[in-house]
């Protein structure tokens, strides 16, 4: 978890030096919540694509995601915001620094 967190803070010092203008951006509705995420490239929007699919309940694209392990780290902040989605087979949970 210690390496998560660094791995966080980099990201976000790494992001939150320029804004994401022009960027476009995806919304998840995870556990009751909303949060919106910046597609920053090809790589993340399919990622972004398999996990919105996997949040609506199919375990096809859950299992594509989780590539035969038991738990996969999505990162999904924004500037100023750390923030991970934790999948599992069975649920998902947010992981946010603030």
């Amino acid at each position: 978890m210690k390496l998560l967190k660094t791995i966080s803070i980099l990201i976000f010092l790494s992001t939150s030096a320029y804004a994401l203008e022009g960027v476009d951006y995806v919304t998840f509705n995870i556990n009751g919540k909303e949060y919106q995420a910046p597609i920053p490239n090809k790589a993340t929007r399919e990622d972004f694509r398999y996990l919105k699919m996997a949040l609506n309940g199919d375990n096809i694209s859950r299992e594509m995601l989780l590539g035969g392990k038991t738990e996969k780290f999505i990162y999904i902040g924004d500037v100023g915001v750390v923030r991970w989605v934790k999948l599992t087979k069975e649920n998902e949970e947010v992981i946010e620094y603030k």
